[in-house]
């Protein structure tokens, strides 16, 4: 499945799993894979991906990347790494 963008498809991944309760049970478990398989990517290597569920007792906050950047980081940006594809 082609995707533009990563809001398309966080977009797509949240409406299937709402929709789909054997999809969302895989995704909660096999996050990596159930992504790659449902996007037709390849999640790069060293990119760990996690998967939450809000429920009435517990609620998820996600913040961005901090703006300081590692000398790691750096040094990943400035070769042109593209593993930002990941939600935030």
């Amino acid at each position: 499945m082609a995707m533009q963008s990563v809001d398309e498809m966080r977009a797509h991944l949240i409406g299937k799993a709402t929709e789909d309760e054997t999809f969302r049970g895989k995704l909660l478990s096999e996050p990596r894979t159930s992504i790659e398989d449902e996007l037709g990517i390849t999640i790069p290597a060293g990119v760990t991906v996690q998967v939450h569920e809000n429920t009435a007792q517990t609620v998820h906050l996600v913040l961005p990347p901090s703006p300081k950047m590692s000398e790691e980081e750096l040094r990943a940006a400035a070769g042109g790494s593209t593993s930002g594809w990941c939600c935030y």
